[in-house]
Protein backbone atom coordinates (compact mmCIF):
# COMPACT_ATOMS: atom_id res chain seq x y z
CA UNK A 1 0.00 0.00 0.00
CA UNK A 2 1.32 3.27 -0.70
CA UNK A 3 2.23 5.72 2.19
CA UNK A 4 -0.32 9.35 2.16
CA UNK A 5 0.83 12.28 3.45
CA UNK A 6 -1.91 12.69 5.80
CA UNK A 7 -0.74 16.06 7.08
CA UNK A 8 -0.95 17.77 3.30
CA UNK A 9 -4.75 16.32 3.07
CA UNK A 10 -7.95 17.90 3.52
CA UNK A 11 -10.94 17.48 5.64
CA UNK A 12 -13.31 15.99 3.05
CA UNK A 13 -10.46 13.83 2.42
CA UNK A 14 -9.59 12.97 5.76
CA UNK A 15 -13.27 12.20 6.31
CA UNK A 16 -13.12 9.86 2.49
CA UNK A 17 -9.99 7.86 3.96
CA UNK A 18 -12.02 7.10 7.34
CA UNK A 19 -14.88 6.41 5.27
CA UNK A 20 -13.03 3.98 3.28
CA UNK A 21 -11.45 2.32 6.01
CA UNK A 22 -14.00 1.56 8.16
CA UNK A 23 -15.78 -0.09 5.33
CA UNK A 24 -12.61 -2.38 4.74
CA UNK A 25 -12.44 -2.94 8.28
CA UNK A 26 -15.98 -3.92 8.42
CA UNK A 27 -15.60 -6.32 5.17
CA UNK A 28 -12.40 -8.06 7.03
CA UNK A 29 -14.61 -8.68 9.96
CA UNK A 30 -17.55 -10.64 8.09
CA UNK A 31 -15.08 -12.38 6.54
CA UNK A 32 -13.10 -13.52 9.38
CA UNK A 33 -16.85 -14.51 10.98
CA UNK A 34 -17.56 -16.43 8.12
CA UNK A 35 -13.92 -18.63 8.71
CA UNK A 36 -14.89 -18.88 11.79
CA UNK A 37 -18.40 -20.08 11.14
CA UNK A 38 -16.99 -22.47 8.79
CA UNK A 39 -14.36 -23.82 10.97
CA UNK A 40 -17.09 -24.18 14.47
CA UNK A 41 -19.04 -26.29 11.51
CA UNK A 42 -16.25 -28.70 10.57
CA UNK A 43 -14.98 -28.56 14.10
CA UNK A 44 -18.88 -29.97 15.20
CA UNK A 45 -18.86 -34.13 14.47
CA UNK A 46 -22.22 -35.77 15.86
CA UNK A 47 -22.82 -32.89 18.47
CA UNK A 48 -20.01 -32.65 20.09
CA UNK A 49 -16.42 -30.76 19.36
CA UNK A 50 -13.74 -32.70 18.44
CA UNK A 51 -10.39 -32.21 19.95
CA UNK A 52 -7.01 -32.66 18.55
CA UNK A 53 -3.93 -33.11 20.35
CA UNK A 54 -5.53 -35.70 23.18
CA UNK A 55 -3.33 -38.52 24.26
CA UNK A 56 -2.40 -41.83 21.99
CA UNK A 57 -4.57 -43.46 20.21
CA UNK A 58 -3.15 -47.28 21.46
CA UNK A 59 -3.05 -46.23 25.27
CA UNK A 60 -5.38 -48.46 27.08
CA UNK A 61 -5.07 -51.07 24.08
CA UNK A 62 -2.68 -54.55 24.61
CA UNK A 63 -0.45 -55.20 22.55
CA UNK A 64 -0.71 -59.03 21.08
CA UNK A 65 2.32 -59.81 22.61
CA UNK A 66 0.90 -58.85 26.20
CA UNK A 67 -2.53 -60.95 25.23
CA UNK A 68 -0.36 -64.28 23.85
CA UNK A 69 2.45 -63.92 26.85
CA UNK A 70 0.59 -62.75 30.16
CA UNK A 71 2.76 -62.33 33.09
CA UNK A 72 2.55 -64.14 36.21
Amino acid sequence: MAKVNLSGMSVEALMELRRRVDEMLHERRAEIRKQLERMEAIALVGGRRVVRGGGSALKGNESPTEISWPVR
